[in-house]
């Protein structure tokens, strides 16, 4: 009777593990879109590799990410910095001086930092491709029939679902990585935030 009730539990343990691990592993890709939402702060450090195939010649920038609701960002990477209200959109380089503002609606965000996390999580179909104790990874190639710009993606989260490293591959051999630490979600954001001091050096282009 003892070794039936046993044979049972480990049975039924057994089970439960499965079932778990197979829900967990087809729902990586919406913890993290629900996770990257518009709707959430999100605040990061950030470190950019590019390789430029062409130059056989590698590039890397660092800084940080903060993003909110209603598409409102700042950013600092390398000389560059990038700020939006929700409006506008600021992009000022503090070597050349040369700030340039345009209406948010006339800019391309995919490729803003702010907004490369979550357009590729949201609008790519990635599927896991690797599962360890510590990260998973998800990947994304076009069929035939694909007019994207991209060769490949690929994200690797950690194990508490925060993006660590996406990849992407261009259809020129470019490759763009960016590596994301100490990510917070749902902080608090100064008043100040949003708001860029124009500085009184500064050559402005103001295209709105």
């Amino acid at each position: 009777m003892k070794k039936n009730v046993t044979a049972t539990i480990v049975l039924l343990l057994s089970g439960l593990l499965m079932v778990g691990w197979a829900q967990s592993k087809t729902d990586v890709l919406s913890l993290l879109r629900k996770k990257y939402s518009s709707d959430v702060t999100i605040k990061t450090d950030i470190q950019l590799k590019v390789w430029w195939q062409v130059r056989e010649k590698e590039e890397t920038k660092k800084g940080t990410l903060l993003l909110s609701a209603s598409d409102k960002f700042r950013i600092t990477l390398g000389n560059e910095t990038y700020v939006s209200d929700g409006s506008s959109v600021y992009q000022y380089h503090s070597v050349t001086k040369l700030l340039q503002i345009r209406h948010l609606r006339d800019v391309d965000r995919s490729m803003l930092p702010s907004h490369v996390i979550t357009s590729f999580i949201a609008n790519y179909p990635l599927k896991e491709t690797s599962r360890t104790d510590k990260e998973t990874i998800l990947f994304w190639s076009p069929d035939s029939a694909s007019s994207s710009a991209y060769k490949s993606i690929e994200v690797t989260s950690d194990k508490k679902n925060c993006i660590r490293i996406l990849k992407l591959t261009d259809n020129n051999g470019n490759v763009f990585t960016y590596t994301f630490t100490k990510t917070e979600f749902g902080g608090t954001v100064s008043k100040g935030a949003f708001k860029f001091e124009i500085p009184s050096d500064a050559q402005v282009n103001d295209a709105r």
